[in-house]
């Protein structure tokens, strides 16, 4: 059964919540996700200051190893937004897992929860 999240007003991670380096790291969304979801809906959104190919944005169930199940968000075009909805799944912990680049290559990051599945 899917859960709506109503109202979200604000994003529930900002830029300064993200580690910039390009290695995994959590986010615990244990205070905004009830115990027995098997999923949430995400919305990941941010803008880029130029376009290579390491700016790339990976969300993945936390302890997750392989690249199957792994969500990414590609900037296209140098200050504009791109957003990236999907569903991912979680375990009992409720985290996830994000990996961005250096802080050169994002101008903002958000992330936010739109809803689960229990």
């Amino acid at each position: 059964m899917y859960v709506e999240r109503t109202p979200y007003a604000t994003y529930d991670f900002v830029f300064a919540d993200f580690t910039k380096d390009a290695n995994y790291h959590e986010f615990d969304l244990s205070t905004i996700v009830p115990v027995g979801a098997t999923a949430v809906n995400l919305h990941f959104r941010g803008a880029s200051t130029s376009i290579n190919v390491n700016t790339v944005g990976y969300l993945r169930k936390s302890g997750t190893l392989d690249i199957a199940g792994t969500c990414r968000l590609r900037p296209q075009v140098a200050g504009i937004y791109n957003a990236l909805v999907s569903a991912l799944g979680i375990g009992p912990d409720r985290k996830i897992e994000y990996r961005v680049p250096s802080i050169g290559n994002f101008a903002d990051l958000t992330l936010t929860v739109k809803g689960w599945w229990i």
